[in-house]
Order: structure tokens, then C-alpha cells, then sequence
């Protein structure tokens, strides 16, 4: 029988008899290790849920067809960037979305006061940036990478802090998200020509738009038709950037996670959300309504969801690009 097991999101093995009990004695596979060996079916299963093995005295010989070592390999090369982005492009998922609420609520809860205070940096960072004409097209990303970065450890009950804010602005991390940042404002931006063109067309100046603020005369500047056709054209033109935002939704996780360019991230993003897109969708839906709920609350308010919103989506993305499918049962 071949064991495998899970160590730092990565497969090891096929582990022999002997090998396995090496392992167990070790401490390499403890009671909450995922572990999967033949018939087990398609699912992993913490170790400590099985029947404990019987260690014998001593480990059992090495048939003579396995001395020439083609057994011994117990843990995959570390994968590439690109190869890992190859290899999850070619591979199905699930999406649990009662499980991705659940658990974004249990961390949301367990902690509550680093996740408040961190988003309420991110954000102040963020109308700092704002302040400054065109800088946001390049540090909105990145400012939001280094917020997914914190989540994201919390998640994994790994160490983290409010200097995670700041993980997006060293160079590894700081062109890719900058060049994200700058394509999906981009698509925004070429999307919203036609909106502009009409509005020009109408004699829609901001500076006529201010004048009729300022004098509380905005019912005046179009007529129902002219607006009707407005607000048509607009819903038009924000479809397709609608569109490319929920392909990409994964992009900047994956460049801060995976250390993925900026391009296959959003190619792969893309691709594995058109996988499912309806399941998706609907997860994606239950985050932003947890996310909106802020405003009832207006400002404040957003402390207090907008964290839910990104701990829900990184849910789905761990179930999407980190979890370990079994390994396939060997052609006899």
C-alpha cells in the first residue's frame, strides 16, 4: 500500500510500508495531518481519524524490484510559479459556500481587532494615495495586496501583523501589482469613452454639471429621454469592466500568494473562475452584500465588513489554488 501525506500545501509521496512508519515515529505526520493511501476514495483525511497503524519491531526488507531507489522519492520538487499556475489551470474544484462563509466567520471573530484596525490603515493609506492625481492607478493594488497578504495568514493561523499592509511595496511584489492595478484601471477607463462621448454629445460640461449642483437645479440638465438613453449607455459600457473585475477577482492573491507576474495571475484568475462561474458568482454576491453592509454604518461601518468581504473571498480562493486534490491511482 502507497501512504501520502500533506506538508506545507504540498503532496508527499507514494511512501512504502516502512517508509510510512518512519514518518509516523518521526513526527512528520501528526494526529491533524491529511493523509490518503489507495481505496480511500477521493477525499483526505486527518490521521488522527484513522485506525492507528501497527508499527513492527522492526521495518520490514526491501523487495529486490524496489532496491534500485525508484520508490524513494518522498516529496515533490518545489514547483515554479508558472509551473504551479500550469498544473491548478488543468485541475477542477468545488465550491463550498456555506463552508466559505463558515470559516471566513470564524476567523473574522477570532480576530476581530487585527482585521478592524488593519483595514482602517489600508484605507486611510488609501485616501493618502487618492490625494495624489494618477498615483491611486498604480498603489490601489498594491495597498489591497498587502491587506489580502494579512488575511490571508490569519486564515492560515500563520504570523502576521500590520507590517503585512506594507509587503506590497517591496520589489518583488511592487511592479506586478502596480502593472494589475494599471490594466484593470485601464479596462475601466476604455469602457467608460462611450459613456463620456454621449455625455458630450448632451453638452454635459463638468462645468455645467457643477453649475447645476451648486444651484440645485439638477432635474434641468436632461430631459427623461436624454437621460433614459444615458443611463443606458452607461450600463452598456460598465458590463464588460464588470465582467474582467470578476475574472480577475483572484489576480492579486495570487501575485502576493504565489509570487505569480501580473499576467498569468489575471490569466489564471480568469480561467478558473470561468471554471464554475455561477457557483462562483454567488459566492462572490454573499461577499460583496457582507461587504456593503457597511454602509448602513457609512464609514465606520466599513471597518467592520469590508474585512468579511475579503476573508470570505480568500476563502474561495484557498479552496480554489490550495487544496491538494489525491493523487490519481496508478495504471496496473
Amino acid at each position: 500500500m502507497k501512504w501520502y501525506y500533506i506538508e506545507a500545501s504540498r503532496r508527499v509521496g507514494p511512501l512504502g510500508e516502512a517508509e510510512w512508519e518512519e514518518a509516523v515515529r518521526t513526527g512528520k505526520v501528526l494526529p491533524e495531518t491529511l493523509v490518503w493511501h489507495e481505496g480511500m476514495g477521493d477525499r483526505w483525511v486527518p490521521f488522527g481519524r484513522l485506525p492507528p497503524p501497527e508499527v513492527p519491531e522492526e521495518p520490514p526488507q526491501v523487495p529486490e524490484e524496489e532496491e534500485d531507489g525508484d520508490e524513494e522519492l518522498q516529496e515533490e520538487p518545489g514547483e515554479t510559479p508558472l509551473a504551479f499556475a500550469q498544473r491548478v489551470a488543468a485541475e477542477d474544484y468545488t465550491v463550498d459556500i456555506g463552508q466559505c462563509v463558515a470559516g471566513a466567520w470564524d476567523c473574522f471573530r477570532a480576530h476581530f481587532l487585527p482585521l478592524v484596525v488593519t483595514t482602517f490603515c489600508a484605507m486611510a493609506l488609501t485616501l493618502l494615495v487618492w490625494m495624489i492625481p494618477l498615483l491611486e492607478l498604480v498603489l490601489g493594488g498594491v495597498i489591497l495586496g498587502g491587506l489580502f497578504l494579512l488575511c490571508l495568514r490569519l486564515l492560515r493561523g500563520e504570523p502576521s501583523g500590520i507590517n503585512d499592509l506594507l509587503e506590497g511595496f517591496k520589489p518583488p511584489l511592487l511592479k506586478p501589482l502596480a502593472l494589475q492595478t494599471l490594466a484593470s484601471a485601464t479596462v475601466w477607463m476604455v469602457c467608460s469613452i462611450p459613456v463620456m462621448l454621449t455625455m458630450q454629445k448632451m453638452g454635459l460640461t463638468p462645468e455645467k454639471m457643477m453649475a447645476a449642483i451648486s444651484t440645485g437645479a439638477v432635474e434641468d440638465l436632461l430631459d427623461p429621454q436624454a437621460l433614459m438613453v444615458l443611463l443606458v449607455v452607461k450600463m452598456a459600457c460598465s458590463l464588460p469592466a464588470a465582467y474582467f473585475s470578476f475574472c480577475w477577482v483572484f489576480s492579486v492573491p495570487l501575485i502576493v500568494d504565489k509570487g505569480l507576474p501580473f499576467w498569468p495571475a489575471m490569466q489564471l484568475s480568469r480561467h478558473k473562475v470561468l471554471q464554475h462561474p455561477w457557483r462562483v458568482s454567488l459566492l462572490l454576491v454573499v461577499a460583496g452584500l457582507l461587504g456593503a453592509m457597511g454602509g448602513v454604518f457609512f464609514f465606520v461601518g466599513a471597518f467592520l465588513t469590508l474585512p468579511l468581504y475579503f476573508l470570505v473571498t480568500l476563502r474561495l480562493y484557498e479552496a480554489i489554488f490550495n487544496a491538494p486534490l489525491p493523487p490519481k491511482k496508478e495504471a496496473e
